[in-house]
């Protein structure tokens, strides 16, 4: 079998890699996580992950270097779309793009990589379309924060023996059957769980002073959004033209990355007189930024894309040891619930579905002493939280929300069109729905 290369890894506030291009292949048997070790070995891989639900694969690959808590991005993909197909896309420096895909939580072959450029990778994917339609369609735009949000135990990579790979004979066989001796289990349980998170270094060896830079770290990492940029985002689509050269507007979506959100049309063909001569010649979006199509789908499909430009994210301030006001950081979970959920309350009547999730609390990996140990939570930390909005009505009453809750991460945007709806408050011929995540303190 031929050996996995090595894989590229990002540096992560915490200290960990995050890794791509690891080689997956899929698992058949009725012990995957045995399956799973085995296979590792037979690539002579240093670490690997195992995941999937109904499917599952195996994801190896070779890391040098001194040991360090490692993640999979793939695999944290795959976590959070457990059934189906899905497929995401991430932009890297230079133009690169970094392309998976899954299926029932399993990442499969040949995915996991990366390309030298966006059309590359979408070659990629249309080769995927042939064998898992659909997919294409419904494949995400990604940003880390994206991946680094479902990172945790089920992404960890597990170490496997240093000697994998190594014949025992002479006297690098006297080697291992000495080491293999000397530290029996134990040892084989040290390396096998050396991929485990490590606590966050503290700078101080004062608990409280650690605990609160440990907990500023984690809302300077925060993904936030202006105000602004969401409203940019609805002004693009509506002036999208509902009919354009006789192909008519099916559905749209925005999906918010990092400096930008990237916005996609698909138009269906309407009319006799329609052809893909015409609408090329005068494309909807075409005075958008970053403008690219139309693209084809056979005979009846086409897509167009654009991208809105919203500036950097916007970071609050840290929680500094003097716990700053509240104008200077995020919004406390009590005035979440009184102002943010009292002014949802009075859009409900333009909208035909509003949901404030239940506020959960962050977890922050604990300082460590002089000696390694972890150090006890003090009282009066911060507590950090986050609680899921979404939102589903008419796209003109989307004009209502002129002051969106501080502290929220958007993820999309979609635009459906459904010819014929009745127009009334809750609904409409076009209805949009809006995701978020609302970062929040105590």
């Amino acid at each position: 079998m031929q050996a996995v290369d090595e894989a590229l890894t990002m540096d992560l506030q915490d200290g960990a890699l995050l890794v791509f291009c690891m080689r997956w292949f899929p698992l058949v048997g009725s012990r995957p996580e045995t399956l799973a070790r085995r296979r590792a070995r037979e690539a002579r891989a240093t670490h690997y992950v195992q995941g999937g639900t109904r499917a599952a694969a195996v994801g190896c690959t070779r890391l040098l270097g001194r040991p360090r808590p490692c993640h999979s991005a793939a695999q944290a993909f795959a976590q959070s779309h457990p059934q189906g197909t899905a497929a995401g896309m991430l932009m890297m420096d230079e133009g690169r793009a970094w392309l998976v895909a899954t299926q029932d939580g399993a990442v499969m072959a040949r995915t996991d990589r990366i390309y030298v450029d966006r059309e590359q990778a979408l070659t990629a994917l249309a080769e995927l379309e042939h064998c898992y339609p659909g997919m294409a369609t419904a494949m995400r735009n990604l940003d880390l924060a994206d991946l680094t949000g479902n990172l945790g135990l089920g992404t960890t990579l597990w170490r496997l023996s240093p000697w994998v790979g190594l014949a025992p004979t002479g006297a690098r066989g006297i080697a291992v059957l000495l080491a293999a001796g000397l530290s029996g289990g134990a040892a084989w349980q040290a390396w096998r769980h050396w991929g485990r998170p490590a606590p966050v270094a503290a700078p101080a060896a004062d608990p409280m002073l650690a605990w609160r830079t440990a907990v500023a770290r984690q809302v300077a990492s925060l993904p936030l959004h202006d105000a602004a940029g969401l409203g940019q985002v609805f002004i693009s689509l509506r002036q999208l033209p509902m009919l354009a050269q006789g192909w008519g507007l099916d559905s749209a979506r925005c999906a918010a990355q990092a400096r930008e959100w990237i916005c996609q049309a698909s138009y269906r063909r309407a009319s006799p007189v329609a052809s893909n001569q015409r609408l090329a010649a005068a494309p909807p979006a075409r005075e958008q930024a970053g403008f690219e199509g139309p693209r084809f789908d056979g005979l009846e499909q086409a897509r167009v894309s654009w991208r809105v430009a919203v500036g950097p994210r916007s970071s609050p301030a840290t929680v500094a040891p003097e716990n700053a006001g509240p104008s200077a950081a995020l919004r406390s979970r009590q005035a979440s619930d009184i102002r943010v959920g009292s002014a949802l309350q009075r859009l409900l009547p333009a909208f035909g579905r509003i949901s404030l999730g239940t506020a959960a609390a962050l977890p922050v990996a604990a300082p460590v002493d002089e000696s390694g140990r972890p150090m006890a939570r003090p009282p009066g930390v911060p507590v950090l939280y986050s609680r899921s909005l979404l939102m589903h009505g008419p796209l003109r009453s989307y004009a209502l929300f002129q002051a969106p809750p501080v502290g929220t991460a958007w993820r999309e945007v979609t635009l459906t069109v459904t010819p014929g709806r009745r127009a009334e408050a809750t609904g409409s011929v076009l209805m949009a729905q809006l995701q978020g995540v609302i970062y929040e303190r105590d």
